[in-house]
């Protein structure tokens, strides 16, 4: 069933999901701009209100995987035994 103010959420989110995420890669060049941090705090927050809000409305938005995932199993690239031939 096709319900239309879910999807504007989850619209919203992705959108603001960007946002944060852009911001976040800026500070991490320019890690003292005072007025880039404001801003990201201010779209992280409205990004935690519009995931709470869709979450009381709909459920989880991300699937949650249950068991342990097998890539960290190792071993990790820096570990020796993986540049060992």
């Amino acid at each position: 069933m096709f319900d239309a103010n879910k999807n504007k959420l989850a619209e919203k989110i992705a959108k603001i999901q960007f946002v944060v995420h852009d911001i976040s890669l800026y500070l991490n060049t320019h890690t003292q701009d005072a007025q880039a941090i404001k801003h990201y705090e201010f779209y992280f927050n409205k990004l935690e209100e519009l995931r709470k809000e869709y979450e009381r409305l709909y459920g989880p938005k991300r699937a949650i995987r249950e068991g342990t995932w097998t890539w960290i199993e190792g071993p990790w690239p820096w570990e020796r035994e993986c540049n060992e031939e």
